[in-house]
């Protein structure tokens, strides 16, 4: 394990856009981009791959961001590292390809470590160990992901008890009966766990991530990109396709016991492809459409613009939704602000807390007291796919 630089703890994020060429919904072009949700108390949303239709510069891109690593960073989150949680009241954390884990108190300063970081031979697959999605639960927090691709692959599971300092590592590997598919999202509802990813893969942990148990019903053509939770209800949000020339339209399954029992898979919408939860209320969004509702089975429109959705996450008690025309603001997933574009662009996902919004993109990684004013350090390192803060305990 290779110690790097960071500090971090933030919200759970999913992302948005259409399909690429690539088997997981991602962009086939290496811009990926994603947004994700923010955690609330007893609410742990999640984070998904990123996929097409977004605006997130490609890797090297110097694009909006600013072009030089931060003071005293080697753009490998090489730094000193204590070990130690960072922050008094907390700390941001993200994760990503190769495993990446990193902290930060206020997104500019981190400090972490990197998994193998290796790549599959076949450059279209994900790498093995990258971390797509986050869940903060009571005491733990786990972070999901795998490699390969639609059809094959492998699913990861990770846990932390100390904030992220230290990680159980490849939780799965002793399941060889689950299916070899790769994880996009991941909630939680004190020890009780839900995640979900590629042709319909949905397991859950009973025990805050120790043990899993393989709830999916059926291989299927569906990609799971998000899951969110509230109390006892979790909601599971993607898209399906009868046939690869089929139109994609929405795939929402909805739990009112924990994951226990779901009901039938709502197919009424277009496709999905980022999911929020806070304030009682669930949040989907897909390119070209935002969803709401207050028990995932009734859904109404709550798109405020005709942009391009980009994002969805809970942060700061209120709704963060990230367009081609900026960042809107909502408390109740409905009644929503007039959009802000930062000079420096949007951030992918984002996050609250200490004080100030961290968000990531990419490579990029960001910080503002506002929502209006980003700054962005570029670091050339494996991109980072899901952020959350951490409260001190």
């Amino acid at each position: 394990m290779v110690k790097r630089r960071a500090l971090a703890l933030v919200l759970m994020i999913v992302a948005c856009g259409d399909d690429g060429s690539d088997d997981d919904g991602g962009t086939g072009t290496g811009a990926a981009t994603m947004t994700g949700v923010a955690t609330t108390t007893g609410v742990t949303p999640t984070t998904g791959d990123p996929a097409t239709g977004e605006t997130a510069d490609p890797p090297g891109s110097t694009g909006d961001a600013t072009t030089a690593d931060p003071a005293g960073s080697s753009g490998d989150d090489s730094g000193s590292s204590t070990g130690e949680p960072v922050g008094p009241t907390g700390h941001f954390l993200a994760v990503g390809d190769g495993g990446r884990r990193v902290r930060s108190p206020d997104g500019e300063l981190w400090d972490g470590q990197v998994g193998t970081g290796l790549l599959d031979a076949d450059m279209e697959m994900a790498p093995p160990d990258a971390l797509r999605a986050l869940a903060v639960g009571d005491g733990y927090i786990v972070a999901v992901g795998g490699g390969g691709n639609f059809f094959t692959g492998n699913a990861m599971v990770m846990r932390s008890t100390d904030g992220g300092v230290s990680w159980q590592e490849d939780l799965l590997k002793d399941k060889p009966d689950f299916s070899p598919h790769k994880l996009h999202g991941v909630a939680a509802s004190g020890q009780v766990l839900v995640a979900a990813g590629m042709r319909g893969k949905r397991i859950r942990s009973e025990d805050g991530g120790l043990g899993w148990t393989d709830i999916s019903f059926e291989d299927t053509n569906s990609r799971l990109l998000a899951v969110a939770a509230q109390g006892d209800t979790f909601v599971v949000a993607g898209w399906t396709e009868d046939s690869y020339e089929a139109p994609k339209t929405s795939a929402i399954l909805t739990s009112p016991d924990r994951g226990l029992t779901w009901g039938p898979v709502d197919e009424s919408f277009e496709r999905l492809d980022a999911l929020a939860a806070g304030n009682g209320v669930f949040v989907a969004i897909g390119v070209s459409q935002c969803l709401t509702s207050s028990d995932g089975l009734a859904w109404a429109p709550c798109g405020p613009l005709s942009a391009d959705y980009k994002g969805i996450s809970f942060a700061g008690g209120e709704f963060v939704l990230s367009t081609s025309e900026g960042l809107v603001t909502s408390v109740d997933g409905v009644q929503w602000t007039t959009p802000t574009l930062p000079m420096l662009g949007t951030p992918a996902q984002l996050a609250h807390g200490n004080g100030r919004y961290v968000g990531v993109r990419w490579t990029d990684r960001g910080w503002a007291s506002e929502l209006e004013e980003w700054s962005y350090a570029t670091w050339a390192t494996e991109p980072l796919r899901a952020l959350v803060f951490i409260p001190a305990p």
